[in-house]
C-alpha cells in the first residue's frame, strides 16, 4: 500500500502509462486513509464549524495538492484496460458515470493490442 501510494505522488501529473489494478486500488485505499488523516488534523487545529458555507482551508488545500495525482492515476488504470483516458469525464454524469468507472477500474488488464 505504501509503495503503490508513493507510487502515485511520484507520478505527481503523469498521465501517461499505465497502472495495475492492484497497484491502483492500494494507492486508493492509501490515499483514502491519508485524506481522513487530513481531516482530522485540519479539525483539530481549525475546530469544527456547524456552517455548511464555510470550508477549512486545510483540506482546500490537500484536495488542489492532490488533484492531479489522483486524475493521472485513475487515467494510467484507464489506459492499463486500453480505454482512453478521457473516459474519466463520464463521471460527470450523475451517479451512472460513477458506477461506470468503478467496473472499469475493476476490469482485468488488457494486453494484447493494448495502444497505451
Amino acid at each position: 500500500m505504501v509503495n503503490a501510494t508513493k507510487d502515485m505522488f511520484q507520478k505527481y501529473a503523469v498521465f501517461k502509462g499505465r497502472t495495475s489494478r492492484a497497484d491502483f486500488w492500494w494507492a486508493i485505499l492509501g490515499y483514502f486513509i491519508l485524506s481522513c488523516i487530513v481531516g482530522i488534523i485540519a479539525g483539530l487545529i481549525m475546530g469544527t464549524n456547524t456552517d455548511p458555507n464555510t470550508t477549512n482551508p486545510i483540506v482546500t488545500i490537500w484536495m488542489l495538492a492532490t488533484f492531479l495525482p489522483a486524475l493521472g492515476l485513475e487515467i494510467r488504470r484507464l489506459h492499463d484496460i486500453n480505454k482512453s483516458g478521457w473516459w474519466v469525464l463520464i463521471s460527470l454524469i450523475p451517479f451512472v458515470g460513477s458506477i461506470i468507472l468503478i467496473v472499469f477500474y475493476c476490469l482485468p488488464a488488457v494486453n494484447e493490442g493494448n495502444n497505451y
